[in-house]
């Protein structure tokens, strides 16, 4: 339905039903000639991400973009999978479209987490995503805008809200280069520092400044459910055993840490470390994120570069407002 609105030009938000949308016009919908066809060459796209395995077509056999798609399987909602859809439908036949996809999904895990740690609703990326779906019929690369306050997300990346937290540190996980295949289907959050830790564990520490970083990105690894189970609670020395018998690399490179003990510094450490990679992430495949502008004020801001003073006139109030906001941020130049 989706790649069909998108041949339409429709951006409604309000997603009509199933059946509602088919039997409009007398069925006509359900009429296309290229709908069965389109149908079954989805099933391409959707038989690789769900059993996690290239096929014979060659996009799928390259694993970055696996790791991608991986990636979006526990983005928290569902919305990605109109435009990734669209775009495969109309263009994966074409010369190319490896790597176009690439940068494309590259655009699109940028853009959803980083606007949802930012703003963790249901609904706050489906605006956006309405947006891309259209923007992708006739244009291969399209630009994906979503409203990310590089300041919030700063503040916010370190104790990111819980349903997007699978999903990034999957992220992280293919961000290591030495990660050279998918991670396990199945696996768990790991808290490095337990979540019932042992007095013992405080070096000196108090009780609330321990419980106060427990929960942070910094202190969460993927690992493997058995090992999971027998890391436990166990303190970081004893942990680094099961964390180097991991397929995953980032926990096999926390296994082989010299240090015995992981403590506030150290969550901490990590914390800013994790920030810079999805920060520079981000920017690298975002550019509202580096001028800070929704799709909206862009536009604006386009429209009104060469604004005379009788247009400025013109302008409600509310608009003077706007204007005069973007010229002092810098943004007519």
């Amino acid at each position: 339905m989706f790649y069909l609105r998108a041949l339409d030009g429709d951006r409604d938000t309000t997603t009509p039903g199933l059946r509602k949308y088919f039997s409009a016009q007398k069925f006509e919908r359900l009429f296309l000639p290229h709908l069965l066809g389109d149908i079954s060459h989805s099933l391409r796209l959707w038989t690789v991400v769900y059993t996690r395995e290239s096929q014979t077509d060659a996009w799928s056999q390259n694993l970055e973009i696996r790791k991608l798609l991986d990636i979006l399987v526990d983005f928290p909602n569902e919305f990605w999978k109109y435009p990734v859809n669209t775009y495969y439908l109309e263009y994966s036949e074409q010369d190319h479209f490896e790597s176009n996809f690439k940068v494309f999904l590259e655009q699109l895990v940028a853009g959803l987490i980083g606007r949802f740690i930012v703003q963790p609703g249901v609904n706050a990326v489906k605006n956006s995503i309405l947006i891309l779906n259209v923007a992708t019929i006739n244009n291969k690369q399209p630009s994906f805008h979503p409203d990310i306050d590089r300041d919030e997300l700063i503040q916010k990346m370190e104790l990111p809200h819980y349903r997007i937290v699978k999903c990034l540190l999957k992220f992280l996980a293919y961000q290591n280069g030495h990660q050279t295949t998918l991670l396990p289907e199945h696996w768990e959050i790991d808290h490095i520092l337990p979540k019932k830790w042992q007095q013992n564990y405080l070096f000196g520490y108090k009780r609330d400044e321990v419980e106060e970083v427990i929960e942070h990105i910094g202190n969460k690894i993927p690992l493997e459910k058995k090992l999971n189970i027998s890391a436990a609670n166990n303190y970081f020395g004893e942990k680094k055993i099961r964390y180097r018998e991991s397929k995953i690399a980032i926990a096999r490179e926390l296994g082989s840490s010299t240090e015995e003990n992981w403590v506030i510094e150290d969550i901490k450490s990590r914390d800013k470390r994790i920030c810079d990679s999805v920060v520079a992430f981000i920017g690298k495949h975002i550019d509202s994120f580096e001028d800070g502008l929704s799709d909206a004020d862009r536009q604006l801001a386009n429209e009104w570069k060469n604004l005379s003073a009788n247009e400025y006139l013109r302008l409600s109030e509310a608009m003077k407002l706007k204007y005069n906001q973007l010229s002092e941020a810098g943004k007519f130049k």
